[in-house]
């Protein structure tokens, strides 16, 4: 039978602190009843000792979900399921709205690893991403930093190597308006000689060595089919040298193209052009958020 409590929801600042100093407290505590975690940018503090929240366990008695509400706001705390009552382990932190009589995430969303660390920090609006999602390791170094913008991804998005270095960095159109622009269908293979681009490449790659040398360059063209958003691998790329040289291009359009190298001796450079063509036409690059990122809303 289900345990219905009352709680004192309390948010309070919490300032100073880095990810990598935080302790996480994720069980009630067995005297007082009081439940403490926290987060990034603020503190929950929960008392369970009185009635208004539901509590759900595991078959081992051990907490699995947590779900306070307070007045238009509901906090969903899910937990990882323990081997033992002494590791019980918040697995993620939903914040939802009720918005015209249904409830969205809305706000910051976490989820976290099973040593407590913070694994992907996320910004929602009425049920859809809007704003920076962050992406970290076990070692609390960032690794990827991603832009939504009702839903869509936007902006500039950065990998990074677990040195701190930037591995790759993705130019995406700047907002929800400019991808509903790009509804036309993805170019098909193509007999005859090579045409010319008679469209922009909307989307642009850079790819960084392990020191922050550029190693490509890569333009694509970007569509939205449906709810999806997709990177036509359908263009142009360029690879570099460690001095910054360009050491070959290559143009695809449809399953035809020309790829270009350079060899340079002493202080000349010279270029060697062949035609090409690929079996496969091309590659479809998914920029859907994987799914364990994107929570199911509570009821």
């Amino acid at each position: 039978m289900k345990t219905i409590l009352y709680l004192t929801f309390m948010l309070c600042l919490f300032v100073g602190v880095s990810a990598a100093d935080r302790h996480i407290q994720t069980s009630i505590h067995p005297i007082n009843g009081m439940l403490q975690i926290e987060l990034p940018d603020n503190t929950i503090t929960v008392n369970t000792n009185t009635p208004g929240v539901i509590i759900k366990k595991y078959p081992n008695g051990a907490l699995k979900q947590i779900t306070l509400n307070q007045v238009r706001t509901l906090y969903q705390i899910d937990y990882y399921e323990p081997a033992d009552l002494d590791s019980e382990q918040v697995s993620r932190v939903l914040k939802l709205d009720n918005i015209n009589g249904l409830y969205y995430l809305h706000g910051k969303s976490y989820t976290l690893s099973r040593t407590g660390k913070f694994l992907t920090v996320s910004n929602w609006s009425e049920g859809q991403l809007d704003g920076k999602q962050e992406i970290y390791d076990e070692f609390q170094q960032i690794r990827e930093e991603r832009v939504f913008s009702k839903g869509f991804p936007v902006g500039e998005w950065n990998y990074y190597y677990a040195n701190g270095y930037k591995s790759r960095q993705l130019t995406l159109p700047n907002n929800k308006e400019e991808w509903e622009q790009l509804k036309r269908p993805l170019a098909k293979a193509q007999r005859g000689p090579i045409p010319e681009h008679e469209e922009t490449y909307n989307v642009q790659e850079l790819w960084f060595d392990e020191e922050g040398r550029k190693e490509k360059e890569l333009y694509y063209m970007a569509q939205q089919k449906g709810d999806k958003f997709i990177l036509q691998e359908n263009g142009k790329s360029i690879s570099f040298d460690q001095y910054g040289r360009t050491l070959a291009e290559t143009e695809f359009i449809g399953d035809k193209g020309r790829h270009t190298q350079y060899f340079y001796t002493d202080n000349t450079v010279q270029s060697k052009t062949e035609y090409i063509i690929r079996d496969k036409v091309f590659k479809q690059i998914s920029l859907n958020t994987p799914e364990i990122l994107i929570p199911v809303l509570a009821p």
